[in-house]
C-alpha cells in the first residue's frame, strides 16, 4: 500500500530508474519481514512441540511401569488387577497415538523452517539444487537457456520437493504448449495463490516431506490394479467387536474366570490366523508405503487448505478435493495395519475385533471405490503444486514481474525486460520487439557487453509467459510463437562429429522446426561459428535472407559486423548493438540496447591488458 502511495509523488516520477529500484528494493524487505516473522512463530510452535513430545515420553514410561505392576498381581488371580491392566494399556494406546501425532506436527514444523529460509534464500538468489534428469541437447531451447541444472530457471521457479510437482513443472519448461485460454486462467490462479503466503509455505514443507519416487509411485498404481485379495467378511466384522466385549463383560460380571476369558478370546485369534496368508499381502504392500501415504494425506489436505477463492480458476482443485478425504482414509488403514508390528498390541486388537482382517478389509474395500480415481487426483496434485512454485516466483518479486498480455498474433514485446537469473542483482533492462512486419533483428556488440544475455532474457520470458508464469519485465506481450535457439553447439569425440556439422545440424533441425511451425522465434548465438570467415559471412547472410523471406521471427547476435548490410538490402531487418567504452585505458559497459551497428570492440584491448599479447 504504501509503494503504491509513493509511486504518486510527482517528484518521484521524474527520478524513474531511482524510483524503480528504490520500490524493488522496499518490495524485497517486505517479504524478507514477513518471512522473518513466519519463522519466529514457526520456531515458538517448534519449542512447544519439543516439550509436549518429552511430556508423553514420560507419560509412557510410567503407564508401562504401571501396566507391569498390574500383570504381576493379575497373575496371582486377582482379576481386578486385570482390569488395571486393560485400563493402563488403553492409556498407553493413547499416548502412543499422541506421540505420532505430536511427531508428525514436529516434522512439519521442521519442514516449515526449511521452507522459509528457502525463501528467504530465494530473495537474495541462493537456490536448491534440484535433481531433475534433462533432456537430450536436441531439445530446441532447454540447454541454451539454462532451464534445467545449476542456477537455472527451474531452480529459480522450482518450490516443490516431491518428484509430482517437479514433474509437472519440468513437463511445462520442456514443452511449454499452453493456449491463451489455458493461460489467462493460470495466470489467475497463480495470482490468488501468491497472495496466500501461509498456505504457499505449509504445501512446501508437506512436499518436503514427501520422499517418494517415480518407482514407489509405480508400485502404488500397481496395488491400486492387483485383484482383491480379501472376500466379503463384513458381516464377521460387525459381530467380532460385539463377542470381543461380550467377553469382556462376563468376565467383570464373574461368571467367566480370566483364564476362561484367555481360551475365549483365542476365537478371534484363529479366526485370523485361516485369513493371515491373505492379510499380510496387504499388510506387505500397504506396510511399505505407509510413509508416502501418510505424507500424501498431509499433501492432499494442505493443497486443498486454502480457501476457495485461491484456486476458484484452477481446473484441477475439484479433482484434488474429491481425493483429499479418500487418502486420508488410506493413509489411515495404512497406519492401522502398520500396528500390526507391535506384537502385543497385534494380539489384543485381533482378539477384541479382528483389526488385522478389518484393515485388510477396508483396503480392498478402498480399492473397489477409488481404483480408477486416484490417478487423477495424483495428476491435479502435481499440477497444484507446480501452480504454487511459481506462485511462490511472484509473490517473491511481485514488483519486478508483470502478467504478459497474451495474443493470437505472431509477435513479441517486452518492456524493460530481465533476466530471472539476475533478480536478486542491479540488473540492467532492455526492451524487445519482433512481429511478422519486422522480424529479424541483428544483434551486435563487443565482447561481455550483453548480447547472449538479452539472448536469453528474451527467451527466459517467452517460457515463461508459455507456462502461465509472470515476466520479468514492466509489461510484455507475447504472441502465439514457440522457441528455438542455437546458441551453445558442442562437438563430438565420440561420434565423430566436428562443431561445425553439429551447427549445421542445429540449423537443419531449426528448419525442420519452422516447417512444421511457422510461428517459430529463433535465437542464433554466431551463426556458423566453426568455419572460415569468409564462408561464415556468406553462408550467415544467405540463412537470415532464407528466415527473413518466410518472415520468420529472428534474433541473430553476432560480432561480424558485414551481416549488418542485410538492414538496407532485406525487408524487415533491423540492426540493433551493445557498445563497450574505453576512456583513460578503462573499459566500461553500460548493457544499454541501441539502434544502429556496434562501432567499438575490444577483443585486442582485452588480450593487451592480460598479457596475451604486446601492447602497441
Amino acid at each position: 500500500m504504501y509503494i503504491h502511495m509513493l509511486l504518486q509523488h510527482e517528484y518521484v516520477k521524474k527520478c524513474e530508474w531511482w524510483v524503480n529500484r528504490t520500490l524493488i528494493t522496499l518490495a524485497a524487505m517486505e517479504m524478507e519481514l514477513l518471512y522473518s516473522e513466519y519463522l519466529g512463530r514457526n520456531g515458538e510452535e517448534l519449542m512447544r512441540l519439543k516439550l509436549l513430545r518429552r511430556n508423553i515420553v514420560i507419560a509412557r514410561v510410567l503407564l508401562f511401569l504401571a501396566f507391569s505392576t498390574c500383570v504381576y498381581f493379575a497373575i496371582s488371580n486377582h482379576v481386578y488387577w486385570l482390569y488395571c491392566a486393560a485400563a493402563s494399556i488403553v492409556a498407553f494406546l493413547f499416548f502412543v497415538r499422541k506421540a505420532g501425532e505430536v511427531e508428525n506436527n514436529l516434522q512439519q514444523a521442521k519442514a516449515l523452517e526449511v521452507c522459509i529460509k528457502n525463501e528467504l534464500g530465494a530473495l537474495k538468489g541462493q537456490q536448491i539444487d534440484w535433481k531433475v534428469e534433462a533432456p537430450l541437447e536436441a531439445h530446441a531451447w532447454v540447454h541454451d537457456l539454462d532451464v534445467f541444472g545449476a542456477q537455472s530457471l527451474f531452480g529459480v521457479v522450482n518450490r516443490s520437493h516431491d518428484v509430482l510437482g517437479k514433474r509437472w513443472l519440468a513437463n511445462e519448461m520442456l514443452t511449454a504448449s499452453g493456449n491463451r485460454d489455458l493461460l489467462i486462467l493460470r495466470n489467475m490462479t497463480v495470482e490468488e495463490m501468491s497472495k496466500n503466503h501461509a498456505w504457499r509455505l505449509n504445501l512446501q514443507a508437506a512436499s518436503l516431506l514427501q520422499e517418494a519416487n517415480e518407482s514407489d509411485l509405480t508400485k502404488f498404481k500397481e496395488w491400486l490394479a492387483e485383484p482383491d485379495a480379501i472376500p466379503n467378511v463384513g458381516w464377521l466384522l460387525k459381530i467380532a467387536p460385539i463377542y470381543g466385549l461380550l467377553g469382556a463383560g462376563l468376565s467383570i460380571a464373574d461368571v467367566v474366570s480370566s483364564r476362561l476369558l484367555l481360551l475365549y478370546w483365542l476365537v478371534p485369534l484363529t479366526i485370523t490366523g485361516v485369513f493371515l496368508s491373505r492379510i499380510n499381502r496387504v499388510a506387505t504392500a500397504l506396510g511399505k508405503q505407509v510413509e508416502m501415504l501418510n505424507s500424501f494425506s498431509l499433501l492432499f489436505h494442505r493443497a486443498c487448505s486454502a480457501d476457495d477463492a485461491t484456486l476458484a480458476s484452477c481446473s484441477a482443485f475439484n479433482a484434488l478435493k474429491n481425493g483429499v478425504v479418500a487418502m486420508k482414509t488410506l493413509a489411515k488403514i495404512s497406519s492401522d495395519t502398520d500396528q500390526r508390528n507391535n506384537v502385543f498390541a497385534a494380539i489384543v486388537t485381533n482378539a477384541l475385533y479382528l483389526a488385522d482382517l478389518r484393515n485388510a478389509y477396508r483396503a480392498s474395500v478402498w480399492r473397489r471405490k477409488f481404483r480408477n480415481e486416484a490417478e487423477q487426483w495424483f495428476e491435479a496434485l502435481s499440477e497444484v503444486e507446480g501452480l504454487m512454485s511459481i506462485a511462490c516466483f511472484r509473490a517473491n518479486f511481485r514488483d519486478e514481474t508483470a502478467w504478459a498480455g497474451l495474443s493470437d498474433g505472431v509477435e513479441v514485446m517486452i518492456e524493460a525486460g530481465g533476466h530471472p537469473l539476475m533478480l536478486s542483482k542491479n540488473q540492467v533492462r532492455n526492451d524487445f520487439t519482433l512481429s511478422k512486419n519486422a522480424p529479424v533483428i541483428i544483434l551486435t556488440g563487443a565482447n561481455m557487453a550483453g548480447k547472449s544475455t538479452y539472448l536469453r532474457m528474451v527467451g527466459v520470458n517467452i517460457l515463461l509467459a508459455k507456462i502461465g508464469a509472470p515476466v520479468v519485465a514492466v509489461s510484455a506481450v507475447i504472441g502465439d510463437v514457440r522457441l528455438f535457439s542455437s546458441m551453445r553447439t558442442r562437438d563430438s569425440l565420440q561420434t565423430g562429429k566436428s562443431y561445425f556439422f553439429a551447427e549445421l545440424e542445429r540449423l537443419v533441425h531449426l528448419l525442420e522446426e519452422v516447417k512444421k511451425a511457422p510461428n517459430t522465434l529463433v535465437l542464433l548465438d554466431e551463426i556458423l561459428k566453426g568455419t572460415n570467415s569468409k564462408d561464415k559471412e556468406a553462408g550467415s547472410k544467405a540463412f537470415v535472407k532464407k528466415l527473413a523471406k518466410h518472415h520468420v521471427l529472428t534474433l541473430v547476435a553476432t560480432h561480424d559486423t558485414s551481416l549488418c548490410e542485410l538492414e538496407s538490402a532485406v525487408d524487415g531487418v533491423t540492426n540493433n548493438h551493445f557498445a563497450s567504452y574505453i576512456k583513460d585505458d578503462d573499459l566500461s559497459f553500460d548493457y544499454k540496447l541501441q539502434p544502429g551497428v556496434c562501432k567499438t570492440m575490444n577483443a585486442t584491448w582485452l588480450m593487451q591488458h592480460m598479457g596475451i599479447i604486446d601492447k602497441v
